[in-house]
């Protein structure tokens, strides 16, 4: 082994502190491994639930989509913790340049010194993934429970986890190595006074104008140029939101000089200006997640709004509803049919007849001038199977289809086709309001008492609905002793998709939002204890521990919570900038990500009270010396 190998694993368990620093990177890297391989893992599983239903490239890129989500903060938590203490090791790693060791054999002990706690820290998260698998297997995030070995994290998980995390924590070990020791002094002792380039706002501004115009022009779909216009939107908002934390930092610390007259303000507000990046590097993170979960959401928001999803909804948390077509014949059979279905609360029968253009034979091939079946109902008779509905008025037809105020005519329906002559339909139609789940079954309600309508009854279909008790034991498996086949328009595996992508984007944000305040609040503990001397120094010439202690906690908040702010708004516009063509009616979300915002506020609170913290410690004798 060389000698240069040797010393870094010597540093790696010297002195108390080293020892102190190498289990918290050994933890931070049980903790990222063990994240990420049940992650991975948890997202292959669910995707091969759905692999017969939806397209195996799309569930590819949500797969590629989580993965890359969860694994941003979670490597960041462990190349934080890796930069543990960085001043003091860069110091002690230049004076080695000092005896005379090359820059290559300094590198190679700073390597040493981090992958030997990295790779326990991994391997120690990678046992501890293998036997908690069956409890975890245990845990149903949507569908039903998985066998431990369901639960396979792949190639990529086990290369995320036991080369990924430590080459994270290596990297941002090596890297910032200063080859001298004026140069590791001089470049930890430096503020950064410089202002920040507004040129740091051009990709967000950029990417906001380019969503806004998605918004306002509100095309018809996202092919061809309008898709490539919010990829690139979305793309720049997320690197703007990055790139301006600084200014807006910087800014809010300028107007804070200004209005504060606290002690404690204005050595934070000081602070900030000196080094308004110092924390954009920690943070940048846990933003890039925040954004990612909340324009997903919005995208949610096309998936949950579909009919058949709120059809399955309603089955599932309200009521079932079934419907089955008989002729007059049958419809004794088919009522009692209905009723003896488990949870049937009623079953209704009402006449069906078919819509048309005058004139045209619906029966022909093509069958031109059809429009659709119509239900021949009273408002009470409307209420009763569609009490959501609204806007029904006695003696009127209501249109469920927007078919407009044309000139229609009616005829008998047997077996789906058109018999007997027509009838046209009188009287203005009104238009129904609210959730319909009748209307991808039926363009209009006539009402019975309409001229020409009553002849029509004897010999017409029957459309036959049941209501039942809430579940979906009725929709996947009907009575098979029945004659007629009960349907639903409930869609359940679309139901199943969505709630999947619900709680697994929950899911991602609960983790990226531990990670990154866990990663957040060790840089900031140890920032805050390098700070020693200057702390020393304010004490010396009669500050107080609470003015410090306040200081301390904005410091670290107002960057915590300008970035979440920043990218809960950015996230919620490129959510919203996929949303306006797939629903142009439908706006964000925005009580979905309430909670987040607050757990956004509670975190900066928590990580700014334990950062402050460090401030508290006493004062040793040989720190006034060196003063």
């Amino acid at each position: 082994m060389k000698p240069a190998a040797r010393l870094g694993l010597r540093l790696a368990w010297g002195s108390p502190g080293q020892r102190g620093r190498s289990v918290l990177v050994a933890i931070a890297c049980a903790l990222s491994a063990f994240v990420l391989l049940a992650v991975t893992a948890s997202v292959r599983a669910e995707t091969q639930s759905f692999v017969g239903q939806y397209a195996a490239a799309e569930l590819q890129r949500l797969n590629l989509a989580v993965l890359a989500t969860v694994a941003l903060p979670t490597l960041a938590l462990a190349a934080s913790v890796g930069r543990l203490s960085a001043t003091v090791r860069d110091r002690r790693l230049a004076g080695l340049r000092l005896l005379g060791v090359s820059p290559a054999e300094t590198r190679l002990t700073a390597a040493v010194e981090a992958v030997v706690a990295a790779l326990v820290g991994a391997v120690v998260g990678a046992v501890a993934f293998v036997a908690l698998r069956p409890v975890l297997a245990g845990v149903r995030l949507v569908t039903a429970e998985r066998t431990a070995a369901q639960l396979d994290p792949g190639w990529l998980g086990w290369l995320l986890a036991l080369v990924g995390v430590p080459l994270a924590v290596v990297a941002v070990a090596v890297i910032p190595v200063r080859t001298d020791i004026s140069s590791a002094v001089a470049t930890a002792n430096r503020a950064d006074a410089r202002r920040p380039s507004l040129w740091r706002a051009a990709p967000l501004a950029l990417g906001l104008a380019l969503c806004a115009v998605v918004r306002i022009q509100k095309p018809d779909n996202l092919g061809g140029a309008w898709g490539t216009v919010v990829l690139a939107g979305v793309t720049l908002v997320g690197l703007g939101i990055v790139l301006i934390v600084p200014v807006f930092v910087r800014l809010t610390a300028d107007l804070l000089l200004r209005v504060a007259t606290r002690p404690s303000l204005l050595v934070a507000a000081r602070r900030l200006q000196a080094q308004p990046a110092g924390v954009t590097r920690t943070v940048a993170a846990l933003m890039i997640g925040v954004f990612v979960v909340v324009g997903a959401r919005g995208v949610l928001v096309a998936f949950e709004t579909t009919p058949q999803y709120l059809e399955a909804k309603r089955s599932l948390e309200s009521e079932q509803r079934l419907w089955t077509t008989a002729s007059v014949a049958e419809t004794p059979r088919a009522i009692e049919e209905g009723r003896a279905l488990p949870g049937a609360r009623s079953v209704t029968a009402l006449p069906v007849v078919q819509l048309a253009e005058p004139g045209v034979d619906p029966n022909g091939s093509p069958p031109g001038g059809y429009i659709g079946n119509a239900l021949v109902a009273t408002c009470a008779d409307l209420r009763r199977v569609a009490p959501q509905l609204r806007g029904c008025v006695d003696g009127r037809p209501t249109n469920l289809w927007p078919v407009g105020d044309r000139d229609l005519v009616a005829r008998a329906t047997v077996q789906s086709r058109s018999v007997g002559a027509e009838v046209p339909v009188v009287g203005t139609p009104v238009q129904a309001r609210g959730e319909d789940p009748l209307g991808q079954n039926f363009a209009m309600v006539i009402p019975p008492s309409a001229p020409g309508i009553a002849a029509l009854l004897p010999r017409t279909d029957r459309d036959v609905r049941v209501v039942a008790g809430p579940g979906r034991d009725l929709i996947e498996g009907p009575s098979p002793d029945a004659n007629h086949a009960f349907l639903s328009s409930a869609d359940l595996g679309s139901y199943d998709f969505v709630e999947s992508l619900r709680r697994a984007l929950w899911t991602v944000a609960g983790t990226i939002l531990a990670l990154g305040l866990l990663g957040l609040a060790i840089t900031l503990i140890d920032r805050a204890l390098v700070r020693r001397r200057e702390l020393t120094s304010l004490r010396l010439v009669g500050t107080s521990p609470g003015t410090l202690r306040g200081a301390q906690w904005w410091e670290a908040a107002l960057p915590i919570v300008a970035g979440g702010v920043l990218s809960v708004l950015a996230g919620a516009l490129a959510g919203s900038a996929y949303l306006t063509p797939a629903a142009p009616e439908i706006g964000y979300p925005w009580g979905a990500v309430t909670g987040l915002l607050a757990a956004i506020a509670a975190g900066a609170v928590v990580v700014a009270a334990l950062t402050a913290v460090a401030t508290t410690t006493r004062i040793r004798p040989e720190e006034i010396r060196v003063e």
